[in-house]
């Protein structure tokens, strides 16, 4: 076969790829479409049936949970290794170090003082970790939590400092200005008066 015949050929297959490409990239947009279609049919079923129930929650303008919330100019900066479970929230001036913990239903607000949290350290299910905006003791009103501390379930920590290797049992109360030494450990429902 003469050379020309073989540019031809390549030719010729190259156009009849490019002509079956074009229907598949229509065919993608129109599958693309219907998709968004059926996802919009479904979604309004879905609201027509929660009004049938009377259930108007899906008026609410914000229904999606974000752990990570801005507040004002204000940004939770985390290290890579942290891990904060998908219902646990991180509000504001908050700082965590390497490797700590932030598990299910658990608040962390700084919006009054910054709050830190030390590498290692974990804060358990449904605990509130809060700011204040200020500190009986006269101190600068923070929120410190050192490295390798556990936090057990259910506490509340409001503008108060907690030293390394300390452990706070279930359900502690913490108030403002409380100090809890390194290497401390809070008997389960123990409540730690402010100063």
């Amino acid at each position: 076969a003469p050379p020309g015949g073989l540019r031809r050929s390549r030719a010729a297959r190259r156009r009849s790829a490019l002509a079956q490409a074009a229907p598949m990239s229509t065919m993608k947009r129109v599958l693309v479409g219907l998709g968004k279609a059926l996802r919009d049919t479904g979604q309004s079923i879905e609201r027509m049936g929660m009004r049938a129930q009377d259930n108007w929650i899906f008026q609410e303008k914000i229904c999606r949970h974000r752990a990570l919330m801005n507040l004002f100019d204000q940004r939770p900066k985390l290290s890579q290794s942290v891990f904060v479970a998908p219902n646990a929230s991180l509000i504001g001036n908050v700082q965590i170090e390497d490797e700590s913990s932030i598990w299910y239903g658990a608040v962390v607000r700084g919006d009054q003082s910054p709050v830190s949290i030390g590498g290692r350290t974990s804060i358990g299910d449904r605990t509130v970790v809060a700011s204040s905006s200020v500190n009986p003791t006269g101190f600068a009103a923070r929120t410190a939590i050192g490295d390798w501390v556990t936090v057990g379930e259910g506490c509340v920590l409001r503008g108060c400092s907690v030293d390394n290797y300390a452990v706070i049992g279930e359900g502690c109360i913490i108030q403002e200005g409380a100090l809890v030494e390194s290497k401390a450990i809070l008997e389960a429902g123990s409540v730690l008066p402010a100063g």
